[in-house]
């Protein structure tokens, strides 16, 4: 695990509808060793009532600014998908760690200069598939 100086690793969090308040968000604030450095999503309502849920340092109103301000070393990119390739890329050049909710990019070209990007600048990219251990998948496998 990616861990800063204080022995924690200190997120963003991007985007913060359904699948980020369903799943990372709950996960991510009851871990020790995690702290949620900054938020970021389209309106300030949203921010607000996630940082009244969870244990967030900061919202942000711009994902330049949380990367100046919050300095994360890993962030979550839940946002809708044709915002992930632009969104993906200033965090890895700002030098930060990212997970993407599936899919990476909206096309090849794109997935593959996110992926060079990641190789380029030493930091892991992670894309999420939630579907790839639920029960009914993993018993379907099993068939094939």
């Amino acid at each position: 695990m990616i861990k800063s100086d204080s022995g924690t690793v200190r997120v963003a969090v991007i985007g913060l509808g359904a699948m980020a308040r369903a799943g990372q968000l709950p996960a991510l604030a009851r871990r020790d060793d995690v702290e949620i450095v900054g938020i970021h999503s389209r309106t300030r309502k949203t921010m607000e009532l996630v940082m009244s849920q969870y244990k967030v340092a900061a919202a942000y109103d711009s994902l330049d600014e949380l990367i100046r301000d919050a300095s994360p070393d890993a962030a979550f990119v839940i946002t809708p998908k044709e915002t992930h390739a632009e969104i993906v890329t200033k965090l890895l050049r700002a030098g930060i760690h990212t997970f993407c909710e599936k899919p990476m990019a909206t096309n090849l070209e794109d997935a593959r200069r996110i992926t060079e990007l990641a190789a380029e600048v030493d930091r892991i990219l992670m894309i999420g598939f939630n579907r790839r251990y639920a029960p009914v998948y993993q018993l379907s496998l099993i068939h094939i």
